[in-house]
C-alpha cells in the first residue's frame, strides 16, 4: 500500500461505517420531520382544549399562583372549569392524579419567575412552552433512543427503517403531544 493510502482512516474504508452513517442521516430527517409537525401542531392547539386538560392545568395554575391543590378559584374562570373534579371539605381538587400536574407546576414556576409570562395574560404561550418541553422534548429523546436500539438489535434494513418511520409516524403518542 502506498502512503497515501495508508493515511485514510479505516472508517473511510469500512462500507458498514458510511451505510451506519446513510441510515443515521435518514434517521435524523425522520425525526426532523416529525418534530417539525409535533411543534407545529403544538403551535397551533388550543389550550385547555377538554375537561381532561383543564383540571390538569387548573391544579398547575393553583399550586403556583396559590399555593395549593385546591381548584375552586380557577375552576369558577369561563373557560377553565372542568367535570374532571371532586369535592372534599368544602373545595374542589382535580380527580386527575397530581405527580404529573406538581411538576409541570415547578416548570411553570420557571417560566412564571425568569419570564413573566404567566397562564393568565399569556395562556397561549406559557401552554406551549410547557407542552414542548414535557412533550416534545421527550418524544425526541425516545425516537433518537428508538435509532439506537434499532442500530444495535435489528440485523435488516427494511426492519431498521419500518420500526423508526413507525416510531415517527405511525403512533398514538403523537396525539397526546398537543
Amino acid at each position: 500500500m502506498t502512503s497515501s493510502a495508508t493515511s485514510l482512516s479505516d472508517d473511510s474504508l469500512n462500507p458498514s461505517s458510511q451505510n451506519s452513517r446513510l441510515r443515521w442521516t435518514v434517521y435524523l430527517l425522520l425525526i426532523t420531520v416529525t418534530c417539525g409537525q409535533s411543534l407545529a401542531a403544538i403551535m397551533n392547539s388550543a389550550p385547555l382544549q377538554s375537561a381532561n386538560d383543564r383540571s390538569r392545568w387548573c391544579t398547575v395554575w393553583s399550586l403556583v399562583e396559590e399555593g395549593t391543590y385546591q381548584i375552586d378559584t380557577i375552576n369558577d374562570r369561563p373557560g377553565w372549569s372542568s367535570i374532571d373534579k371532586v369535592r372534599h371539605d368544602g373545595h374542589f381538587y382535580s380527580s386527575k392524579p397530581p405527580l404529573f400536574p406538581t411538576m409541570v407546576a415547578g416548570l411553570y414556576w420557571c417560566i412564571k419567575t425568569t419570564t413573566g409570562l404567566n397562564l393568565n395574560r399569556n395562556l397561549h404561550d406559557v401552554a406551549h412552552l410547557i407542552l414542548i418541553a414535557v412533550n416534545l422534548i421527550p418524544m425526541l429523546i425516545a425516537l433518537l433512543l428508538i435509532c439506537q436500539m434499532v442500530e444495535r438489535y435489528a440485523t435488516n434494513l427494511f426492519t431498521r427503517y419500518f420500526v423508526v418511520i413507525a416510531a415517527c409516524f405511525a403512533t398514538l403518542l403523537t396525539p397526546f403531544l398537543l
